[in-house]
């Protein structure tokens, strides 16, 4: 009776461990998932403003062709 009882406590204390190790790794993936949307995220804002200023710079570029054209 008591061996079973042992065994039955073994098997659940691995069993929680399982569980256990499973969570963390769905935890860590869920995090690493994250963070590469927050990564992408950040280059497309930095793409975006990069393009934007080169926009600018080349705007400035033909107003003062355009004025030193006068």
């Amino acid at each position: 009776m008591f061996g079973i009882n042992a065994n039955l406590k073994k098997t659940a204390a691995i069993a929680a461990i399982a569980v256990a190790g499973v969570m963390g790794a769905a935890n860590a993936s869920a995090q690493q998932y994250w963070m590469e949307e927050v990564l992408e995220q950040q280059l497309a804002e930095e793409s975006a403003q990069d393009t934007k200023a080169a926009e600018t710079a080349d705007q400035e570029a033909e107003e003062k062709a355009d004025s030193n054209a006068s």
